[in-house]
């Protein structure tokens, strides 16, 4: 019926008013915005306060601190050289060390003029020029000596940039050796010859690998003077004058160290060895005679240059505060920047690097840039804004970064100074929050259920109760008809019946009074 759905209405409207009234709470806020407010402490670098130095890579090469008002990262450079002269090798410089290879020499030894052998190889059985028995088998005598070298710094750091190698050596033999171009008897052959040979070589401490660095072999030494010499006979003595060994070229000899070093960057060894080879040129017996081979001197030098490795680094770096914000709007960066001298073209990629929170920043100052002046840089925009975040700490980081590995022989030193890092945020801030009003919500509730009960109550009584029954019979009829619906037939009694029905209402009343004053 259409007051029910006012009625429900009016209620609905009741209650969402209680709601809302109970729940809507005036909230308002406020935006401060801070611009340019400076982060970092001790900016001139008036002390060690509040910067902490750090290196990465190698920290032989690089060294860093904070005097006059600057701070400072140095580059270390530096050069040597190293001598080694034997002229003549000594006997308590040198170990005697017998080639496992070859028989011994008939004499050996270290004398005031150096290292030297004598043999004579002699098929006969009989006693040679040295006293030695001769035999078949001592055609190929050597000997070396090895002297342990320790160097004055740790190779490791250092790049070899130079390196000589020289040796002077003589002798003498007998005309009775056999050389290309002599003339043998008949039934004599030439292979090979007769010959001797000097070598200087390196090792490492293990002689793990070692190398030949110097070189000589004769091949006139017993050349015939007056004609041909007997197989078992002395001709003249002849003489090999002071001959200087051939070095290798000097890019092998560096190559030759660095390789020896790598096992022990402070310890090598250097071998001199002299052996003798004593061609057997003919079918009965043969004599070749060496009267004395000899290592006269030798010397080895190379200078060095500091290795600077690649990806080292150092830096300073600062903590700063939190910055406790909702956002961070800005952020600018700024410092002052000079070298002592102009950067080494040997390191075109080497720069100085700004990380925040472990961020780097992109863009940076190549070293090459650098000058003896002043100069200053400055950074901002959002690349720079994005390395922060919100409530957090600000870690910022200067660095000296090494790019390509290179030799140096400078101390550059480059000098920083009024390091600037503002950031501009914004703190959103609301009001704080008042206390809600009171919930009237089921007071509302009650009385609209109350006002519902006591509306329907009315309206039935108006509309239904207040009418006799027929009459609400006869209504509700109406109200069919009206709408054209279908009614059942209605038993109505006749006037005669309805006399006699209220007639036998009245007796049955004067009766119950009788009885009831008899009863009194």
């Amino acid at each position: 019926m259409k007051w029910i759905k006012r009625l429900v209405i009016i209620i609905s409207i009741l209650i969402l008013s209680s709601i809302v009234s109970s729940k809507i709470v005036s909230v308002s806020a406020r935006e401060d915005y801070y611009t340019d407010i400076e982060w970092l402490r001790n900016n001139g670098f008036d002390n060690s306060s509040f910067w902490v130095i750090e290196t990465s890579g190698d920290d032989q090469d690089l060294d860093g601190q904070i005097t006059g008002g600057e701070a400072t990262f140095v580059l270390i450079g530096e050069e040597g050289d190293y001598v080694f002269n034997a002229n003549p090798p000594i006997s308590d410089n040198w170990t005697e060390i017998p080639n496992p290879e070859f028989i011994l020499p008939d004499i050996y030894g270290i004398d005031e003029n150096g290292c030297y052998i004598g043999h004579e190889y002699l098929e006969e059985p009989v006693t040679n020029y040295f006293g030695v028995t001769g035999n078949q088998t001592r055609n190929f005598p050597s000997m070396t000596w090895e002297h342990s070298v320790e160097l004055p710094v740790n190779m490791s750091d250092y790049v070899i940039t130079s390196a000589s190698v020289s040796a002077i050596v003589n002798g003498s033999g007998d005309t009775n050796l056999e050389t290309p171009g002599d003339v043998l008897l008949s039934s004599g052959y030439i292979g090979v010859g007769d010959y001797a040979r000097f070598s200087i070589t390196v090792t490492d401490p293990n002689n793990i690998e070692n190398y030949r660095i110097a070189y000589n072999k004769t091949t006139t030494l017993g050349k015939d003077i007056s004609g041909s010499v007997g197989p078992n006979t002395y001709g003249e003595r002849v003489y090999l004058n002071d001959t200087e060994l051939v070095p290798v070229d000097q890019d092998l000899l560096i190559l030759y160290l660095t390789k020896v070093l790598q096992y022990d960057y402070t310890n090598f060894s250097i071998i001199l060895e002299i052996n003798a080879y004593a061609e057997d040129n003919y079918p009965t017996y043969d004599r070749d005679t060496w009267y004395d081979l000899r290592i006269k001197n030798f010397s080895l030098s190379f200078t060095y240059e500091k290795k600077i490795d690649q990806f080292s680094s150092i830096s300073y770096s600062q903590l700063g505060d939190v910055v406790n914000c909702t956002t961070i709007t800005n952020a600018s960066l700024s410092f002052d920047y000079k070298i002592n001298s102009l950067w080494t073209s040997a390191s075109p990629n080497s720069e100085i690097q700004t990380v925040i929170n472990g961020r780097k920043y992109s863009e940076t100052v190549k070293l090459d840039s650098f000058t003896p002046i002043y100069q200053t840089i400055e950074f901002s925009g959002r690349a720079l804004k994005d390395l922060l975040t919100p409530n957090l700490s600000v870690a910022v980081s200067f660095q000296l970064y090494i790019a390509d590995e290179f030799e140096n022989t400078l101390n550059y030193t480059i000098f920083i100074d009024n390091i600037y890092f503002k950031i501009s945020y914004m703190i959103f801030t609301p009001d704080p929050i008042p206390e809600p009003p009171p919930n009237y919500l089921p007071l509302t509730a009650g009385l609209a259920g109350g006002i519902a009960v006591l509306f329907i109550v009315f309206s039935l009584y108006q509309g239904i109760l207040k009418f006799p029954v027929h009459v609400r019979k006869i209504r509700s009829i109406r109200r069919k008809i009206r709408r054209g619906a279908r009614i059942k037939k209605l038993n109505i009694p006749s006037r005669a019946d309805q006399v006699n029905m209220l007639t036998k209402m009245r007796l049955n009343i004067d009766e119950l009074n009788v009885k009831s004053t008899k009863t009194l």
